[in-house]
């Protein structure tokens, strides 16, 4: 009966040990197992965060980028406000150079002899006159500005419709040639293209005078004209010309 009870306690002992080592090694398994899916998880979260990331930064430059040809598509809209100018126009073109002489006399644009652009086209953007063509390449084209000595552009006054040449002179500046000393010339006329050359239709915006001086020694009077156009912020352009009706 003791050996009994003896066997029994044993028995009841050695069952609480092996049950206590059973749960132990099961709550460690456990503990394994949940920490392998807790690490898992970690990892596929990181993962995710990081494709959204990528998703974000991608999404914030695909909206920028639409912003940005929203942006363009309203200004060439409003080159052809213009309903004067309308059927003068070869082609659209975008700047992409210019040259690296410290002073910017001209432009590079992305238009060429496979868009029929010639010497001497017009060039205009959304404020006005810009200049004319003075190189061509296949796929290029040189657009010397209006700013250039070498630029001859024929104008007249709106206000009185005198004629005269319009020549670049530097800095942002025109000078308005040929107006003799008689002629009725104020600061604030309008300047506008003539229509007498090849290269513009009649009445595009050109600039404004900003000074009018009379010499003695002279006959033509020394006029100034601010152009419309910044040519330091040109972005996009449109191709003219004077003889397309």
């Amino acid at each position: 009966m003791i050996f009994f009870i003896k066997g029994k306690i044993k028995y009841n002992f050695v069952s609480h040990i092996f049950s206590s080592l059973q749960k132990n090694i099961s709550e460690k398994i456990f503990y394994i197992k949940d920490s392998l899916t807790a690490s898992k998880y970690i990892k596929d979260s990181g993962k995710l965060i990081n494709d959204l990331n990528k998703r974000y930064i991608y999404l914030i430059n695909e909206n920028q980028i639409l912003k940005a040809e929203n942006e363009k598509l309203k200004r060439l809209l409003k080159l052809t406000d213009d309903n004067k100018s309308k059927k003068f126009i070869k082609c659209y073109a975008n700047v992409i150079g210019a040259n690296i002489d410290g002073l910017i006399f001209s432009y590079l644009i992305d238009k060429g002899e496979k868009d029929d652009i010639k010497v001497g086209d017009g060039v205009v953007s959304k404020d006005g006159v810009v200049g004319v063509i003075q190189k061509v390449f296949p796929d290029t084209s040189v657009v010397l500005l209006l700013t250039d000595v070498k630029c001859k552009i024929s104008v007249r006054i709106e206000r009185n419709k005198i004629t005269g040449v319009l020549t670049g002179a530097g800095y942002n500046l025109c000078e308005l040639e040929y107006i003799p000393k008689e002629e009725n010339v104020i600061i604030g006329d309008l300047v506008i293209t003539s229509g007498l050359s090849y290269s513009f239709p009649a009445g595009l915006l050109v600039g404004r005078i900003i000074s009018v001086e009379k010499k003695n020694d002279k006959l033509t009077m020394d006029i100034k004209v601010k152009p419309f156009v910044n040519v330091a912020d040109i972005q996009e352009v449109y191709i003219v010309s004077g003889y397309l009706k």
